[in-house]
């Protein structure tokens, strides 16, 4: 398999009616479309977008034609979506042309919990490899990826949106989750403020008696192209799976001293 190649987008918010413009104007001036993954931030689209409204197909049709021609996965961020009659954060992931699914973000950040209804699962698709999408907080916590993971996930992307003042403790996430785990990690933030962009690209070298964790932050660039060594990381993961006992708690006896 070798490398894949993702084309990570630190979009800038915008309403609907800007972010088509927008789309068109970013795709058709990449450098590269030997790309196996388009990864853009979580709610870069500022509106509530209704699933069937015309701004929110407009923009699917143009995504999934970029799919279509382009022969990528394109994981356009999340985004307000109203499905079912419901208020989701939720990110569409395009394979082939086509909407393969969603996935919901399932743990809410402060201000979103009331106002969105929770994901309760965890999807893994498959282009070029079979990988999971973990939007902005579910990073934070260490079940996704194991869950992920133990579904097949090879390569975790996380549309986010992380404030400047946090973005320290939003890496030592992304590091700790790549590394706990063996799996690489792409994380697309906003270059908006206050969120100043600076996404991060989690990598992993073997040393032989140990592993390093290697952290790329893509500063101020509003398009990166990124190379993840796939083959390099199953290795690690298929050898981390087997080391995690998957036992998480104790009886009040073990607890005991």
């Amino acid at each position: 398999m070798g490398d894949v190649r993702v084309l990570a987008v630190q979009a800038p918010r915008m309403p609907a009616y800007d972010a088509l413009k927008y789309f068109r104007k970013i795709t058709e001036s990449a450098a590269s479309r030997d790309v196996d993954f388009v990864l853009f931030p979580e709610k870069w689209v500022t509106d509530e977008l209704p699933q069937d409204g015309s701004a929110y197909l407009d923009l699917m049709n143009n995504i999934s034609k970029l799919s279509r021609e382009w022969g990528c996965a394109v994981i356009p961020g999340s985004f307000p979506l109203r499905r079912d009659g419901m208020l989701m954060n939720a990110s569409p992931v395009v394979l082939d042309g086509n909407v393969a699914g969603f996935q919901e973000k399932i743990s809410l950040f402060r201000s979103e919990i009331g106002k969105y209804v929770p994901g309760n699962e965890i999807n893994v698709f498959s282009h070029a490899v079979k990988f999971a999408v973990a939007v902005c907080y579910d990073i934070d916590f260490p079940y996704y990826p194991k869950v992920a993971i133990r579904k097949g996930a090879e390569l975790l992307l996380n549309p986010s949106l992380i404030q400047r003042k946090f973005h320290d403790m939003w890496h030592l996430y992304v590091a700790a989750r790549s590394l706990e785990n063996r799996i690489p990690v792409v994380s697309v933030n906003s270059l908006s403020e206050p969120f100043g962009g600076n996404s991060a690209v989690s990598m992993l070298t073997d040393a032989g008696d140990g592993v390093f964790v290697n952290l790329e932050k893509l500063g101020q660039h509003e398009v990166s192209l990124l190379n993840i060594d796939i083959d390099g990381a199953r290795q690690l993961m298929a050898a981390r799976v087997r080391e995690d006992p998957g036992i998480y708690s104790f009886t009040k006896a073990e607890r005991s001293p």
